[in-house]
């Protein structure tokens, strides 16, 4: 799901007609985003790692979006998890990986990760998973016995919904 916020999102929630729009995506503080905070647009991104969909936009649609808008700092691109357990039965289990290497390790690990689990969506499981971890040199087995992000990916799956 693609959300673009501009000068006018506000406006158009609160219009009078019977807009689908429910609510603005939220920006938290800990929000992994690429480009110029300063961008006139932001585009929030919610994602499944294992929805072939979202494969799709970050091979071949996201990369353009970086070249042509977020280079020349007209956008600014926030990630948001949105995994969706019910039909991807490891897509929670990645999320929760990929929050704790952006929140303990740093940006750039997290982007790998992103990266090889995108690559190879057709092979996530736990085992491949933590695997892909070790291949980066980080460690998140703390992370994942405590469930330490379950919360936090849970209330920005229901700000998802809202939206």
């Amino acid at each position: 799901m693609i959300y673009i916020l501009n000068n006018y999102s506000e406006t158009i929630l609160n219009a009078e007609d019977s807009s689908q729009i429910k609510a603005l995506p939220s920006l938290k503080e800990n929000d992994f985003a690429i480009g110029s905070l300063s961008a006139p647009i932001f585009i929030f991104w919610y994602f499944d790692y294992q929805c072939p969909f979202c494969k799709k936009f970050w091979k071949e649609t996201l990369p353009q979006i970086k070249l042509d808008y977020v280079n020349t700092g007209k956008v600014r691109i926030v990630y948001k998890d949105f995994p969706l357990e019910s039909i991807h039965p490891f897509a929670e289990e990645a999320t929760e990986i990929t929050r704790c290497i952006q929140h303990n390790i740093n940006n750039e690990d997290y982007l790998k990760i992103h990266n090889k689990i995108f690559e190879n969506q057709d092979s996530i499981n736990s085992k491949n998973l933590r695997i892909w971890v070790k291949e980066i040199g980080d460690n998140v087995d703390f992370c994942l016995e405590n469930h330490i992000y379950k919360e936090e990916i849970k209330a920005d799956s229901n700000d998802a919904l809202k939206v």
